[in-house]
């Protein structure tokens, strides 16, 4: 084990390395491969896989990636910007360092200028209109064709819906707009005699655990038999006996009841708990020391407004508790900007996307597959629309700040032509002044090379 310490000035030389080999592989036209696996065009992207040496692997690329998910998470379409501007002032702040003025002293100048720029920021920002929209989609879009899908998107939706992206093995490209929570779960076809099961005013049940013994359930079935209301009831899994009952008691038509099993993969570890939120349900476990066929005959059932169920998805319209559902979506959304693995995005993505009661799937197609990264440029695109709809927008480039430096740093980085959502651009320059700081403040390090 070979350890490597680096002195303040050596640590300010390695950043400057640091930072203009970062902007000539990241930002640099050229730079489109990633990890030698695939190619794309997002400078963040780009970053997340690039890699150098142990100095800027160890210290600096660990901050300025948890300074690019939290300013994503803030707003949309902010994380490439936030990157620009974290450079920028960590190479303002060595200069001034090199220059003799104090760690302390530079970064109160840099913060304070910073929080007068947002302030400035904020305060001329406006709402976004139907001209600033379409200035947002050819200003970011090139492509004729996406822009197309776009509009078309933006015809379709309504600006309070989720707009979600998905790859399809269709030939053609495809956008649905949806209402309700939709879940991928395939259901015994015995259960629905062949059809798809469409119900009104369903009593619904959501049981995390395995039906081993019809007992369980008897309540259940007896009032199912008795007051011949439609009835769904979730579980992980049946036994063949209560499998058998129930198949027999459709048949006869003596129950309206459909048991939906949704299996222990990875997909669907967390799935109950999502429809019990969803359809308002008490969500019925022994690890909560719950007795199933105690629960059955109580008042713990809710009541869906409707239900569709096929063999392969089950679709769900109802108005549950908002509150509670939004701070679900809440805790959904930043587990996934905080995840690192891009298969456990993809499942917290899904479950997203399921929990969206109002959405726009667009579903690309092999039409696109000549496009150079469609997904990626719709999926950034739609991000920033959204926080320009909420927060309104902003020409970065017109407007008076309060030091030269930041002046320089915007016209750097924008056009005078750039609209810009104003809470993407307020929330990167506060999360890249964070980091830039945390960054310049680092004195002494040791490098162990294992």
């Amino acid at each position: 084990m070979n350890t490597l310490s680096l002195s303040s000035q050596e640590i300010q030389r390695n950043t400057e390395k640091a930072i203009d080999k970062i902007f000539s592989s990241v930002f640099g036209e050229s730079a489109t491969a990633v990890g030698g696996v695939f190619t794309t065009t997002d400078a963040v992207q780009r970053y997340v896989f690039y890699g150098d040496n142990r100095f800027h692997d160890v210290i600096l690329k660990p901050i300025l990636i948890k300074a690019l998910n939290k300013s994503e998470s803030l707003a949309g379409g902010s994380a490439e910007k936030c990157l620009i501007f974290s450079l920028n002032m960590l190479k303002i702040l060595n200069i001034q360092k090199l220059a003799g003025s104090s760690h302390r002293e530079a970064f109160e100048k840099m913060k304070l200028s910073t929080d007068l720029a947002i302030e400035v920021i904020s305060k001329n920002g406006k709402r976004a209109e139907r001209d600033d929209v379409s200035r947002l989609i050819s200003s970011q879009i090139k492509n004729k064709t996406l822009q197309n899908i776009i509009n078309d998107v933006i015809h379709i939706a309504d600006f309070s819906s989720q707009i979600f992206i998905e790859k399809s093995v269709s030939q053609r490209t495809v956008i649905e707009s949806k209402t309700g929570f939709g879940f991928n779960i395939n259901t015994d076809s015995e259960c629905l005699m062949g059809v798809p099961w469409k119900r009104s005013n369903v009593r619904c049940i959501v049981i995390d655990g395995i039906i081993e013994s019809v007992g369980e359930i008897h309540h259940l079935l007896q009032k199912a038999s008795e007051d011949k209301l439609p009835y769904v009831m979730f579980v992980r899994g049946l036994s063949d006996e209560v499998k058998h009952t129930i198949y027999l008691n459709l048949a006869r038509k003596t129950i309206d009841l459909v048991p939906v099993c949704v299996g222990f993969d990875e997909k669907s570890i967390n799935i109950l708990n999502d429809i019990a939120i969803c359809t308002d349900s008490d969500l019925i476990s022994s690890h909560k020391g719950d007795l199933i066929s105690t629960a059955c005959n109580d008042d713990r059932m809710s009541v869906i407004h409707h239900i569709s169920i096929t063999e392969k998805n089950v679709q769900l319209s109802h108005n549950p508790g908002e509150s509670k559902l939004k701070a679900h979506l809440t805790f959904l959304k930043k587990k996934r900007e905080d995840a690192q693995n891009s298969n456990v995005r993809d499942l917290f993505d899904m479950r997203i996307r399921s929990l969206s009661s109002g959405k726009t799937i667009v579903k690309v197609g092999h039409d696109l597959r000549f496009h150079e990264n469609p997904m990626e440029k719709l999926d950034k695109f739609f991000r920033t629309l959204s926080v320009a709809i909420q927060f309104g927008v902003v020409n970065p480039t017109h407007l008076t700040y309060p030091d030269r430096w930041i002046k320089d740093l915007i016209l750097e980085t924008f056009s005078s032509e750039d609209l810009v959502p104003t809470a993407s651009l307020c929330a990167a320059l506060k999360i890249a002044f964070s980091a830039a700081s945390s960054i310049a403040s680092v004195n002494y390090a040791l490098l162990e090379d294992i």
